[in-house]
């Protein structure tokens, strides 16, 4: 105070070309502060990296000091002014601290420009906000911008960000601003539509006050060729499933180059919920993949009992070849699972059934050493017990070099 008041010289600048007032926002006293706004100092001055004092004062959450700023005529718009990462005075204000809301209010009333602002990756303010996880601040974005369909440099809009952490009030509130906007179809540049982003998270009210839009393609695919209703049986999520078959989600529609059709993936993933609600709509149930498998081969490779034995009552085929000449029963025993097999073969599947490499079931579960399910297949009238494979190995051997001793015995 004593060497402003012997003349010292306020407009004087430090590192970086920040002048007093610079340094002050960043670390001052309130009483200095007030001094040097009195003083008519540049408000608006910009150092050499473009920030001005309002941004110091917005970053250290100084809300006094912005106050100041604001009353002497700082102006929250000047470009550029930002740090070194993209982030101007709205943008730390909406990521900043739980006074948020003070602060985005204080820069609102300023005059504070919301559309034309931009982060590093392309981001608006009113997506920070949603990002930040304040609705409140949000709401009061909300009501000053007139465009909420922008989309950031990865295609996203703030209802794709909304729809991605799972904010079903502010989802409700953008898609009743979106009439009949052709951009909810339009996939960002991973390929992912909005609907397809809310059935991967498996946000159920998400997925059903979307599908509530006439204008929503419920069998938009993403750019792997994934529907929605491929994620959703792959995710287990029967509720979404449902949602999207009665929203005339198309069950025989080709998913990708694996698994031609939505009901491979309930299958192999042992959903029984999932698969009822995939027969009961009628799905093929003896479709096949690109190895020639069906279904009912794919539940039986991954274990899953109670999907083969539902499979099963439906009347699919139980033992299917696929192009390497794998039954179901061989798929279940290459893995040694004997519940599978115990669902199996009560349907007449033929348990002296090779593969292309002349491999029994007996065979494949003796070379894993499966005890019990050696012991299940010795069981079976008929079983070929001495069946040589394409190299003349027979299951004594296999058993032999699994150096399973029990088996042996059997």
């Amino acid at each position: 105070m004593l060497l402003i008041q012997q003349g010292f010289n306020v407009q004087v600048t430090g590192e970086r070309g920040s002048t007093l007032l610079h340094y002050m926002a960043n670390c001052g006293y309130a009483a200095l502060f007030a001094v040097l706004i009195e003083l008519n100092l540049e408000v608006n001055r910009q150092n050499d990296d473009g920030r001005t004092p309002l941004y110091f004062a917005t970053n250290q959450r100084k809300h006094h000091f912005m106050k100041l700023l604001l009353r002497a005529g700082a102006n929250p718009n000047l470009f550029p002014c930002q740090d070194n990462y993209g982030r101007t005075p709205i943008l730390l204000a909406v990521w900043g601290n739980q006074n948020a809301r003070q602060v985005v209010k204080r820069l609102l009333n300023a005059g504070m420009d919301l559309e034309s602002v931009r982060d590093p990756n392309g981001r608006t303010p009113l997506m920070a906000a949603i990002c930040s996880g304040s609705t409140q601040v949000f709401m009061m974005m909300f009501n000053k911008i007139s465009v909420v369909d922008e989309r950031d440099y990865e295609g996203r809009t703030a209802l794709f960000i909304a729809t991605q952490i799972g904010n079903l009030q502010i989802v409700h509130l953008l898609l009743r601003l979106l009439h009949k906007s052709r951009a909810l179809n339009l996939p960002d540049k991973q390929g992912c539509t909005l609907l397809l982003l809310a059935v991967q998270h498996g946000w159920v009210s998400i997925v059903a006050l979307t599908l509530q839009r006439s204008d929503i393609n419920v069998n938009t695919k993403h750019s792997e060729s994934c529907s929605p209703l491929t994620w959703a049986v792959t995710n287990h999520t029967s509720t979404v499933t449902s949602l999207l078959l009665e929203h005339g989600a198309k069950i025989e529609e080709h998913i990708d180059i694996l698994y031609p059709r939505v009901l491979f993936y309930a299958p192999l993933c042992g959903h029984e919920l999932v698969v009822n609600i995939l027969l009961e709509r009628g799905a093929n149930i003896e479709n096949t993949d690109i190895e020639g498998r069906t279904p009912l081969a794919g539940a039986a490779r991954n274990g899953h009992a109670e999907v083969v034995l539902r499979l099963l009552e439906k009347g699919a085929c139980p033992e299917p070849e696929d192009r390497r000449g794998k039954t179901s029963l061989l798929l279940a025993a290459m893995k040694g699972y004997s519940n599978t097999i115990a669902v199996l073969l009560p349907y007449g599947v033929n348990v002296n059934k090779v593969d292309s490499y002349h491999r029994t079931a007996l065979s494949l579960a003796a070379e894993r050493g499966s005890t019990a399910l050696i012991r299940l297949l010795l069981r079976q009238p008929g079983n070929e017990v001495d069946h040589p494979d394409a190299t003349g190995r027979t299951p004594l051997v296999w058993v032999v070099r699994a150096g399973n001793v029990q088996a042996v015995q059997l």
